[in-house]
C-alpha cells in the first residue's frame, strides 16, 4: 500500500515539476527578449523665446531620447556598430541636428556630449550581453 501511494505521488509531482520549470523558463525568456534602452541626454543653449516683461531671452533646452536594443545583437561586432549608429542618430535628433548641412560648432559639441553621456551605458550593455552569451554557451 505504501509503495502505491509513493508511485501515485510521484506520478502527480513529476508533471507538476515540469510545468513549474517550463513557466520559469518562459518568464525568463520573456524578460530576456524585451528590448533594453540606452538613455541619451542632450543639453544645448538655445534661445527659445523672450520674457514678455523683461525681454530677456529664454534659453536652455534639455532633451532625453531612448534607444532600444536587443542584448542578443550586442554579441556581434555588427550589432555593436548598429547600436553605436543608433545612439549617434538619437544624439543628433536630441540636439536638433538632423540636417547635416546645419552642423554648427555648438551642435557638434552637443552631439559629442550626448554620445559621451551614453558611452558607459553602451559599454555596460555590451559587457552584460557578452557575459550572458558566455554563460549560455558554457
Amino acid at each position: 500500500m505504501t509503495t502505491s501511494i509513493r508511485v501515485s505521488i510521484l506520478r502527480r509531482s513529476v508533471p507538476l515539476a515540469f510545468a513549474i520549470m517550463a513557466v520559469g523558463m518562459a518568464s525568463g525568456y520573456a524578460q530576456a527578449s524585451e528590448p533594453d534602452e540606452i538613455k541619451i541626454t542632450s543639453s544645448s543653449t538655445q534661445t527659445i523665446g523672450r520674457d514678455a516683461a523683461t525681454d530677456a531671452p529664454i534659453q536652455e533646452v534639455t532633451r532625453k531620447v531612448a534607444v532600444e536594443y536587443d542584448p542578443v545583437t550586442l554579441t556581434t561586432n555588427s550589432g555593436v556598430a548598429l547600436l553605436n549608429d543608433s545612439v549617434a542618430d538619437a544624439a543628433r535628433k536630441a540636439c536638433d541636428t538632423d540636417d547635416f548641412d546645419d552642423f554648427s560648432s555648438d551642435n557638434q559639441t552637443c552631439v559629442r556630449k550626448a554620445i559621451e553621456s551614453a558611452k558607459s551605458q553602451i559599454d555596460s550593455a555590451i559587457a552584460r550581453a557578452k557575459s550572458a552569451d558566455a554563460a549560455h554557451q558554457g
